[in-house]
């Protein structure tokens, strides 16, 4: 092959390339064909309509759908007989409408006369379709004698269709236009500015890059920290906001509100800055205009509509609102490190190799150093993102607040280097005064707050504290200020020294707990005299290590203050945990005896002694049986009587009790055939009244109404 004979096959090759990329790409493939076989317009594929032209009396419109490099769908527009960006929904449903319309009848051969007949000869309506490299044209006429279909001419035959084809096209041009007075959005702007209500909001957005960054707000004498979301909200109402709409007249009136966003350059994107202004009332809400300016060049959009005055709730919210409320605001990704300073203890917390890692200093000595949990960190630093201010002051003034001295200070190191402070000053009644950096403003957070900026290394440990097997637990030994229990594990459950039976579902639920101990929080690095661990209410030692002692109680839901001896921390423990620890593990059935197992009870109290025998059925005495009714709620009673709980194992209280109920079990019942329930005074709280079985030492509680069946009898 010689030199000629390449050349001239390389020519060939590149005029097929030629052909393929230019021709071939905008003609139908056999394959596209083949899935519209079968429709009415068989040529009608719909992902290859590029351009619809609309003629409609005096009305002509023409869309022309643009696509991006790949992009399959792409975006319509209508070019006549204005610009303006299309709505994809409506368009879609157009071009679906005509896609799957079906010929109810199809009439070919049609004379000029016959068309005349079917409104065909000034069509009411015609549309164009290009398809690829070929055009659709379809022409719609009168109703046919159904009244339910058209007439429409798809070349030289003629056809009945739905009316819903021909309503799919029969609107004006601004049907078709996008209700969005926007055709690009400003959420990636960096400066805002609103004007409203003789007041002008402006904030900017500062970062690492156009997209990344904290907002901020001018106050005029210095700006603030502006909260982000509420500015991203502003920014997609500004973006979202729709005209139900779009007036023939080309003046909003007085304007109402002004917001100037401003964008930078991104890709292909010049910089650009979008005004929106809204002015006078209109059918519905307020006329406004949206009008971009690009930095350079000629280019302009502009368009007024009609929009709801709920969509410029994000624009239109109190200049207060606008301020960040957070003390801080960094997510924790974004963090580098932080640092606590309290007095003479410094509390530094920093990455390592992708590893959390603290120090903790005393007068410039170590005082602790070890690793970070890494979902304590993240809870200290959610909970400091929770304490939200509930008022401003203005920062004339420091020494007012505590903050010319503050009493502590949090350093944040961001991924880029930044560094971000927070001061904390005095607490008073109106709560606890922290100033960001040197924002001309102070924030008011909750006095609860003043917890969170301790240099605590305690905050940093794991809640689970222990989490070993439960069966490793043999004994529990648990001690009171007056009683002490001892508790065993054995082959059929749990047993103890002493008389008192054992709920031992109770206690396996305990060793579980003790083994597994997850703690709600840490609260201290030390103890201090209000978390009452110098005279603890209880002392549990367990066989996997340092006893757990369980001191004052922490809140009002029942959670107490707790420490594991041998460590200082302090932490807060659970209230089913307390409850179980405070008071001694007994059956709850522990005064009840099945009615069937019952011989006799007598009830002595308010002066008197019942003595009633049971015969399977109902109760009597020597007078006879008791009403039926009276006699079905004692029953209850004594089968049903429950616990709510055991106060603690010791003597006998010495008062005289107000109720004594002697029961007599029968002999096939377990022991003991016979036990008195002594009833005593009531606590004070919750419906509950302490008893006794007079063979226990230990103090229980019921419902005070679940007593009121014995009271009855001895006052008939």
């Amino acid at each position: 092959m010689n030199r000629h004979t390449t050349t001239a096959l390389a020519v060939v090759a590149i005029g097929l390339f030629a052909f393929i990329v230019l021709y071939e790409r905008h003609t139908l493939s056999s394959g596209e064909v083949a899935e519209v076989r079968g429709q009415l317009l068989e040529r009608f594929v719909r992902a290859r309509v590029d351009r619809i032209e609309i003629t409609r009396g005096d009305d002509a419109t023409t869309l022309q759908r643009h696509r991006e490099a790949d992009e399959l769908l792409g975006s319509w527009r209508v070019e006549e007989p204005f610009d303006s960006l299309a709505d994809d929904d409506v368009v879609g449903s157009l071009l679906g409408a005509v896609q799957y319309a079906a010929a109810r009848r199809t009439l070919e051969d049609v004379s000029d006369a016959n068309r005349d007949e079917f409104g065909l000869g000034s069509p009411r309506l015609t549309a164009r379709f290009r398809v690829a490299n070929e055009w659709v044209e379809l022409a719609f006429g009168s109703e046919d004698p159904t009244e339910t279909g058209l007439y429409m001419a798809v070349d030289d035959v003629v056809h009945v269709v739905g009316k819903d084809v021909f309503e799919a096209l029969d609107h004006d041009p601004a049907y078709f236009r996008s209700k969005r007075l926007l055709e690009r959005g400003v959420v990636t702007a960096t400066t805002l500015e609103i004007e409203f209500e003789s007041g002008v909001r402006s904030l900017t957005r500062e970062g690492s890059n156009e997209q990344v960054g904290s907002w901020f707000m001018d106050l005029g004498d210095g700006r603030v920290l502006a909260a982000t979301t509420r500015v991203e909200e502003a920014l997609q109402a500004f973006t979202d906001l729709t005209a139900s709409t779009f007036p023939s007249n080309d003046s909003i009136g007085t304007v109402w509100l002004r917001a100037t966003a401003s964008l930078v350059a991104v890709g292909d994107q010049p910089a650009r800055r979008v005004e929106l202004r809204v002015g006078e009332p209109c059918e519905g809400g307020r006329l406004a205009q949206a009008t971009t300016r690009p930095d350079s060049g000629d280019a302009l959009e502009s368009a007024i509509g009609c929009i709801a005055p709920a969509a410029l709730a994000g624009l239109t919210r109190p200049a207060e609102e606008w301020r960040e409320t957070r003390p801080i605001t960094l997510t924790d990704l974004e963090i580098e490190s932080l640092e606590v300073v309290q007095g003479r203890v410094t509390l530094r917390v920093a990455l390592d190799e992708g590893a959390w890692q603290f120090t903790r200093t005393n007068g410039g000595r170590p005082s602790g150093s070890g690793d970070v949990d890494d979902e304590a960190l993240a809870a200290w630093l959610q909970e400091l993102r929770r304490a939200r201010s509930t008022a401003f002051v203005d920062a004339n003034n420091l020494s007012v607040y505590g903050l010319d001295s503050p009493t502590g200070v949090l350093t944040i190191v961001d991924q880029e280097g930044g560094s971000h402070r927070v001061a904390v000053g005095a607490v008073s009644a109106e709560g606890l005064y922290v100033r960001r950096d040197d924002e001309p403003q102070i924030l008011v957070l909750p006095e609860t707050a003043e917890g969170l900026f301790e240099p605590r290394a305690s905050r940093l440990r794991n809640v689970q504290v222990l989490d070993e097997a439960p069966g490793a637990i043999g004994a529990i030994e648990i001690a009171w200020p007056d009683a002490r229990d001892t508790l065993t594990r054995a082959d059929d459950g749990w047993t103890r020294s002493g008389p008192v039976p054992v709920a031992s579902d109770e206690v396996d639920g305990l060793a579980r707990a003790l083994a597994r101990l997850r703690v709600e929080r840490f609260e201290g690095d030390a103890p201090e005299p209000r978390f009452g661990l110098d005279a603890p209410r209880a002392r549990v030692q367990f066989t996997l290590g340092d006893a757990l002692l369980v001191g004052a109680p922490a809140g009002d839901d029942g959670d107490a203050f707790g420490q594991l001896e041998g460590d200082a921390s302090v932490f807060v423990l659970s209230a089913p945990l307390v409850d179980r620890v405070l008071g001694p593990l007994v059956p709850d059935d522990v005064l009840a005896t099945g009615i069937l197992y019952l011989d006799s009870l007598t009830i002595e109290g308010e002066g008197r002694r019942i003595e009633l025998r049971h015969d399977g059925r109902v109760f009597s005495n020597d007078d006879g049986p008791l009403e039926a009714d009276a006699s079905e709620r004692l029953g209850d009673a004594i089968e049903r009587l429950r616990i709510r709980g055991a106060s603690g194992l010791g003597a006998a209280a010495s008062a005289e009790p107000r109720l004594r109920v002697i029961v007599q079990r029968g002999n096939e019942s377990d022991p003991p055939r016979r036990y008195e329930i002594l009833v005593g005074p009531p606590t004070g709280s919750a419906d509950e009244t302490e008893v006794r079985r007079s063979d226990l030492p230990v103090t229980l509680r019921v419902r005070e109404s679940d007593l009121a069946p014995f009271f009855e009898v001895v006052r008939r």
